[in-house]
């Protein structure tokens, strides 16, 4: 825990100094690895999660086969509320004219205050923010828990015991999140 926290803090550091920021890179994928590496031993401790190709070919699609399709669904569903808000905003022309006010104090702005004092009722509307909650609270994190699953599905069928399943399960989410 302290080498993790030094490495952060080292890095945190460093990336402030013009000659020095260049090293912050590697840094932090060290900062970032320690805690995965540590959470895949403990969830795989005493457990057989099977031949050391399968923990590779696991990690490996953890990373490639579980981020991509997240990625795409995720923008996906971004493009749609950004369609569904171009549909309203064509069929409003009242809606389209505040938006494009909206937009031109945006930009003409430079005080984050004034940016925020412009931009709050639009932030504090019911429906952005129920549409903000069911995207971040509920569709973003279904999408990302089905991708973590994906490279633990990809082997299901040679598993020995629910026991491999969790390990696998775990290096794929460790993987994930890297």
């Amino acid at each position: 825990a302290l080498v993790w926290i030094g490495i952060a803090f080292l890095a945190g550091r460093l990336v402030t100094n013009s000659v020095l920021k260049w090293t912050t890179p590697p840094l932090y994928v060290i900062a970032i690895l320690i805690p995965a590496v540590f959470f895949v031993w403990v969830a795989t401790r005493g457990l057989n999660p099977g031949s050391p190709q399968r923990r590779w070919g696991v990690l490996a699609a953890g990373v490639g086969l579980g981020i991509l399709p997240a990625m795409a669904a995720e923008l996906l569903l971004v493009l749609i509320v950004v369609l569904g808000v171009a549909v309203y905003l064509a069929l409003n022309p009242a809606g389209m004219a505040t938006f494009q006010n909206l937009i031109q104090q945006l930009q003409n702005s430079s005080d984050m205050g004034q940016i925020l004092s412009t931009a709050g009722p639009l932030l504090t509307n019911p429906i952005i923010l129920l549409i903000a909650l069911l995207f971040f609270s509920g569709l973003s994190p279904l999408i990302e828990e089905i991708a973590k699953s994906l490279p633990t599905w990809t082997v299901f069928d040679r598993l020995k015991s629910p026991a491999q399943g969790f390990a696998i399960g775990a290096i794929s989410g460790a993987a994930f999140g890297l």
